[in-house]
């Protein structure tokens, strides 16, 4: 269309693990442009830089303002438009994959999407990424570096806004805090070293005080948090590597690989080959 102006200087979109493709593009004053019931297997991260973007899904009407973002999943139909009379540039990325998919649960559990709001560093962040994108000599590898670390660190963003909204201090305080543990746990592959005596540790807190504090926040025991943890770990490195399963097992922090698939078989009802083989 005339009115779709895209300014990505590398002509082809980015492909990346978790980042379907990405782009910046504008509607200029007496053009529109009307996309209606569009369906992708992704979500969308979008930031308005100019202008305004309306949105229409699950019979609801939304409307973007001068910088403001919007997270949406795009697996459900939804309409989006300009208006002629308006200058409008977004900034905008599908996104998918097992890290993104992880963030984005961790988020509709705080609030179902489309999640709408505005934060000063994620407007310092994705103007950064346009600014690269503009970069005509820029390298292919330094614009996806800079667009991934923006996306996750964009997501963390929205995770402990939303995560803070409401929560008195001390739960946030009490929240914030157990979640970065369990961040540094998991991208450092050490789920293994989370016992209670380990989490009280770094929460500075003795085992009595703390197991009734995270009961009282999450609604269930903090071992059978960590639990679940360990199996949805299990179940990325299952699904996006071909490490041996008792390696999986062992990453995990499971005592053994027996046991790791007795206990997988409980809660999924199928092996972790069986899962595997199946591509779930």
């Amino acid at each position: 269309m005339q009115d779709y102006i895209s300014s990505n200087p590398l002509n082809n979109p980015l492909i990346y693990p978790d980042l379907c493709y990405c782009s910046l593009f504008g509607i200029t004053p007496g053009t529109s442009l009307y996309v209606r019931d569009i369906i992708h297997d992704a979500y969308l991260l979008l930031y308005v830089n100019k202008g305004k973007f309306f949105l229409e899904q699950y019979d609801k009407s939304y409307v973007l303002e001068e910088g403001q973002y919007l997270l949406l999943d795009k697996r459900f139909p939804h309409t989006y438009y300009f208006r002629k009379d308006t200058i409008s540039e977004i900034f905008w990325m599908h996104i998918s994959g097992t890290q993104t998919m992880d963030m984005v649960n961790r988020i509709q559990t705080l609030q179902p999407l489309p999640v709408i709001g505005i934060n000063s560093q994620i407007a310092q962040l994705l103007e950064q990424c346009i600014s690269t994108m503009r970069s005509v000599d820029c390298s292919l590898f330094s614009v996806g570096a800079g667009i991934i670390s923006a996306l996750y660190t964009v997501m963390n963003d929205l995770y402990d806004e939303k995560l803070n909204e409401g929560c008195p201090p001390e739960e946030a305080a009490f929240r914030s805090e157990f979640e970065k543990i369990m961040d540094f746990a998991v991208d450092r592959n050490q789920l293994s070293q989370l016992s209670l005596d380990a989490i009280c540790n770094r929460m500075h807190m003795n085992k009595f005080y703390f197991s009734h504090k995270f009961k009282e926040y999450y609604g269930i025991s903090p071992m059978k948090y960590v639990a679940a943890l360990k199996l949805e770990k299990a179940k990325q490195f299952l699904r996006s590597t071909d490490m041996k399963v008792v390696t999986i097992a062992q990453l995990c922090g499971f005592s053994s690989n027996s046991y790791f698939s007795n206990v997988f078989r409980k809660e999924f009802g199928m092996t972790p080959e069986q899962y595997r083989s199946h591509g779930s």
